[in-house]
């Protein structure tokens, strides 16, 4: 009689990333990052000498709170590290992950450019550097390793003077291609 045995299946993804508020965010206001980090098949062993790292790398963009409390639920399974020199954060699994799991991980960040809605590109990156047991897992799928998540960020013109005109691009409607005009010029007089 001869004994079978059946190999581990790893596999990690990232997904369901967005920022609120978005499209647009507001530069020099706060936009908070919500994403997925899921074990998507067995229980996933901490190797300590090759841990699984994500990496987030934003662009016109600086993290809120760079200390490991930053990232909300991240701490239950990973050690945070805020790489100054290149704006980033690392995040390394510091136990075991339970199988066919996901967690909602949620960080803040203060948007600090502007980015069109055509091309939008403030945001963050991140990838995951799997551990050498995800790589030689023949159920690994790399192509979820990866999460780009980007918007269109505004400045907004604040003004106190009442007697001014001010015109405020709403993004056009696509069918109407009509701008929004607001007329501010009032008598201060009018009981304000």
């Amino acid at each position: 009689m001869s004994q079978l045995s059946f190999a581990q299946c790893y596999d990690v993804s990232l997904s369901n990333g967005s920022f609120s508020p978005s499209n647009p965010a507001i530069v020099g206001d706060e936009t908070v990052l919500t994403f997925s980090f899921c074990n998507d098949n067995d229980e996933l062993p901490l190797d300590e000498t090759n841990m699984v790292d994500i990496v987030i790398s934003p662009a016109k963009m600086n993290p809120v709170n760079t200390t490991p409390q930053g990232i909300e639920q991240a701490e239950n399974y990973f050690d945070i590290t805020y790489l100054e020199d290149f704006n980033s954060r690392s995040l390394n699994q510091n136990k075991n992950f339970p199988p066919n799991e996901c967690i909602s991980l949620t960080t803040s960040f203060l948007v600090t450019a502007e980015s069109n809605e055509t091309n939008p590109s403030a945001g963050v990156n991140m990838n995951i550097a799997p551990s050498v047991i995800i790589n030689g897992s023949s159920c690994n799928e790399p192509e979820d390793d990866n999460l780009n998540i980007f918007t269109s960020a505004i400045i907004l013109v604040k003004t106190n003077d009442l007697d001014k005109e001010l015109v405020v691009n709403i993004f056009p409607n696509p069918i109407h291609y009509s701008m929004l005009q607001i007329d501010q010029n009032q008598n201060q007089n009018e009981g304000h």
